[in-house]
């Protein structure tokens, strides 16, 4: 296991999508969370419009998902249809599925 300060450094010298990733991953293996997922917390369009941050939503509720990605795509003002709805709430229960 390594130690606190060899921790912080892993994060430390990863970036972006990378570093999002691996939190993600350490928040499954060391916190158990069936669900984790980064998003993308960006700059306005006029100022540049790039990534600040990642926002990590970790749940084990199988539904958060999919409020969390309507709430962000409200967020975001992303027009929602039934269709991308329905698409994504299939594609995660098949996910969670074959993950069992």
């Amino acid at each position: 296991m390594l130690n606190e300060l060899e921790c912080f450094q892993n994060v430390v010298d990863k970036q972006g999508v990378v570093r999002a990733q691996f939190v993600c991953d350490r928040f499954k293996s060391e916190f158990k969370y069936k669900h984790v997922y980064p998003f993308p917390i960006c700059e306005k369009k006029d100022e540049g419009g790039r990534v600040m941050y990642y926002m990590i939503h970790a749940s084990d509720h199988d539904e958060a998902c999919v409020l969390m990605n309507r709430a962000y795509g409200k967020a975001l003002d992303i027009k929602e249809t039934g269709k991308q709805l329905e698409f994504f709430s299939q594609n995660l229960k098949e996910a969670i599925e074959n993950k069992s």
